[in-house]
């Protein structure tokens, strides 16, 4: 949030229809400083991110700008996604997942 008012700035110069925010603290400051509301107000956003990525993990702004929520590519996020799941399974077999909902 130090760079917030940069960030702004260069946010509103280039106009992106898309911004891919990888883990939880990166979306929470560009939702943050894009709308200049609280994260925490976004249903589902206090609990679980895994939760809140699969279920509101696209969040529409005004004029179709559109935010997405994913994990971080790193080895810390990639344990975070993968928490419960059967170990035999691909390790990034959710962030694929999310890729292809952000692909469709």
């Amino acid at each position: 949030m130090v760079d917030r008012e940069y960030f702004r700035r260069l946010y509103d110069i280039l106009e992106p229809e898309n911004t891919i925010c990888l883990g939880r603290l990166t979306f929470e400051c560009v939702y943050e400083t894009v709308t200049d509301k609280p994260a925490t107000d976004l249903d589902g956003f206090q609990g679980n991110y895994n939760n809140f990525m699969e279920n509101k993990g696209i969040i529409t702004l005004s004029g179709g700008r559109r935010i997405y929520a994913l994990a971080h590519c790193g080895s810390f996020g990639t344990m975070n996604r993968n928490k419960g799941m059967d170990k035999k399974l691909d390790p990034l077999f959710w962030q694929k997942k999310d890729w292809e909902r952000i692909k469709r």
